[in-house]
């Protein structure tokens, strides 16, 4: 990660220098022709090296928090390129958080009385180069959620493929942003009432409702390709329902907002 830095520096460091000395008739005007042409070799090097060179970085990281006298949380993750996989934690309830997070993770969390804030994000460094230099497979993140207290998700998330399992878990409010990505997500079966806004850019985004579940959907799409299981949920216009959706027990409000790319509900 420090390379990635000191290249980029030195980079930010040179383009000056040659600008300030053409500026005052120091070097002639082809000059600047010649630094190009020789800066796209010397990055073109740098991102075929780079994952050889940080190889020997690549570590996985296990976090686990426990959920204590919680009784809810919100949880903020800003995850980057590579791949995001979310479900139901395995140990009964005893952890709000649990996972492994190869190419680290830097963690906050806070407390006020029986409610809880966790944001999880890719480590400050990263941003100075493109995660899928330093690890070739990108950042992994494999997170298990507390499945028994009510959860509030947002989730940022870069290039890349992601699963989101949220079945077994009560979240009651979500909210997802990604980029240039694929996307499996499968909601919760028995949250009660759950509200969810899905933006995406130029991404593949396939959503699963189930069966035991009523919904209320408003698309808003630009140049995406839409498809909505109408043999469940009644269109009118840009909105989808449930006939049942007033009186469900378990229910999902979405609002999906998509750029290029595809949306599928079923």
């Amino acid at each position: 990660m420090r390379g990635s830095r000191i290249f980029w520096g030195i980079v930010l460091a040179v383009a000056g220098l040659v600008l300030l000395l053409l500026n005052l008739g120091l070097l002639p005007g082809e000059f600047w022709g010649l630094l190009w042409a020789f800066g796209l070799i010397v990055l073109g090097a740098w991102l075929l090296l780079t994952p050889v060179l940080y190889r020997r970085e690549k570590a996985t990281k296990t976090l686990s928090i426990p959920v204590e006298d919680l009784r809810d949380a919100e949880i903020q993750m800003e995850h980057g390129a590579g791949r995001l996989e979310i479900r139901a934690a395995s140990d009964a309830g005893y952890s709000l958080l649990e996972g492994t997070f190869t190419g680290g993770v830097e963690s906050i969390v806070r407390k006020d009385g029986t409610t809880g804030w966790l944001n999880l994000k890719v480590p400050g460094d990263m941003f100075w180069g493109a995660p899928w230099m330093t690890h070739p497979e990108g950042i992994h993140w494999n997170i298990g959620l507390n499945r028994s207290i009510p959860l509030r998700l947002r989730i940022k998330m870069g290039a890349g493929e992601n699963r989101l399992d949220l079945a077994d878990l009560q979240v009651k409010d979500l909210q997802i942003e990604t980029g240039a990505s694929s996307t499996w997500l499968r909601l919760p079966a028995a949250a009660g009432h759950t509200r969810a806004v899905i933006k995406s850019g130029a991404a593949a985004m396939e959503v699963h409702i189930p069966e035991t579940v009523a919904a209320r959907i408003e698309v808003k799409s630009g140049l995406s390709s839409v498809v909505v299981d109408q043999t469940r949920f009644v269109q009118q216009g840009s909105v989808y329902q449930s006939v049942d959706f007033d009186t469900a027990v378990h229910r999902v409000d979405i609002l999906a907002e998509t750029g290029v790319g595809s949306l599928e509900i079923r």
